[in-house]
């Protein structure tokens, strides 16, 4: 029969890798990487490792600075807290329209893959919204007869943009 452990199953399902320990501080659910180590009579232990962030009972796992550089080293995918880009206001409008669409996702995903999700949606929404446009003012000019440079449609497609954002 396994050890049982004293943190909570609830806490345990967020941890982001096999090779991490979750640890009680108090309340604060604090999750260390962690590796093998084989000692000098050939017997193996772990050796504790460093910090990679912490859990947040019922939201997820929440990695820390160091940890998404890692990530980043790795080539992993990790995206910042929120958008930082509100050009043109289109992610703006979009986030506020869509409040509860993160909420929905953070009570199914851990809540580092919801924010992924989620900021990903808004960026393909938010592009797809400006390319649709610009097809949209090309077809119209096109069936006119009117010649227009990629630079003069990528203008024109922001300025009816905007136009459409202050209805």
């Amino acid at each position: 029969m396994g050890r049982k452990s004293s943190i909570p199953d609830d806490i345990l399902q967020y941890k982001p890798c096999a090779c991490c320990r979750v640890r009680n501080d108090n309340g604060t659910y604090r999750v260390y990487k962690y590796t093998a180590v084989k000692l000098s009579n050939g017997s193996w232990s772990s050796d504790w490792g460093y910090l990679i962030g912490k859990i947040i009972p019922g939201k997820g796992f929440a990695p820390n600075k160091r940890y998404i550089k890692e990530q980043e080293s790795k080539q992993h995918i990790v995206f910042s807290d929120g958008i930082t880009d509100v050009a043109y206001g289109q992610y703006s409008l979009l986030m506020f329209l869509s409040k509860d669409i993160l909420e929905k996702l953070e009570a199914c995903f851990p809540i580092e893959i919801a924010g992924q999700i989620y900021a990903y949606s808004l960026i393909m929404c938010a592009n797809g919204f400006l390319k649709a446009l610009k097809a949209y003012i090309q077809t119209t000019l096109n069936e006119q007869n009117i010649i227009i440079t990629d630079e003069f449609l990528d203008e024109l497609a922001k300025a009816k943009q905007k136009e459409i954002m202050t209805i």
